[in-house]
């Protein structure tokens, strides 16, 4: 599979050896599934025992911290380079994972029983591949969630390409080469998500450059539909 090849390249490079979870994770975990008010101390938000799934996981950083928040997690990656560094890290080194909770798998086409989580994390994922991939992926994440499972996903944009839902390319850079790259703004992320799950938040954190140009991430929670 010429995309697997490569970000299993783009990983040989080490271009994507993320060991802390990215704030917005933990800011969506604190807000709406289980805050940390201490060293052992939380307050759990959901009444339920949370089993969650790591999209996209990479190395598997935000796995990790869904542990240590009591979790029971799994994770899954594209590249074999990525899980193959995941087991070593949390496995072998930190012994906090079993292997066989992280695996290689495509996101639209995934090997999970139906319902079988009731938290989803997909952190700079989505936007990772062609914008129908994305809907196969999207009704993927239905299929094995549970009814009213919190979903938590971002997305990247660009403010010259206007309002074109389908704005995707190739990168041609030397980080992540020859991967997909697909933009998105409010209308698209809508398309997406809905009707499957229903979007709770949705904030854009954008930067200027030099030229005016404004770049940023959205970052989104939703609820699966029942």
């Amino acid at each position: 599979m010429k995309i697997q090849k490569s970000w299993n390249d783009s990983y040989e490079r080490k271009e994507n050896f993320l060991f802390y979870p990215s704030d917005g994770v933990v800011q969506f975990v604190n807000r709406y599934i289980r805050k940390r008010i201490g060293i052992s101390e939380f307050i759990d938000l959901v009444d339920y025992p949370v089993i969650g799934l790591d999209a996209g996981c990479g190395i598997g950083r935000h796995v990790k911290f869904g542990i240590e928040q009591g979790f029971s997690m799994f994770g899954f990656d594209l590249s074999s380079v990525s899980i193959s560094i995941a087991h070593d890290w949390l496995a072998r080194h930190l012994k906090i994972c079993d292997i066989a909770n992280l695996t290689i798998q495509s996101s639209n086409y995934l090997s999970y029983d139906n319902a079988a989580f009731n938290l989803l994390i997909c952190d700079s994922v989505l936007d990772s591949m062609p914008f129908m991939t994305a809907q196969e992926t999207i009704g993927e994440f239905y299929r094995i969630s549970k009814p009213g499972t919190y979903f938590y996903s971002t997305y990247i944009f660009k403010s010259t390409l206007g309002t074109s839902w389908d704005w995707e390319i190739v990168i041609e850079d030397k980080h992540e080469k020859n991967t997909i790259q697909s933009y998105f703004d409010d209308t698209k992320i809508y398309r997406l998500l809905e009707p499957l799950f229903e979007i709770v938040t949705i904030r854009l954190f954008s930067y200027s450059s030099n030229d005016n140009e404004v770049n940023g991430r959205w970052q989104v929670v939703a609820k699966r539909r029942g």
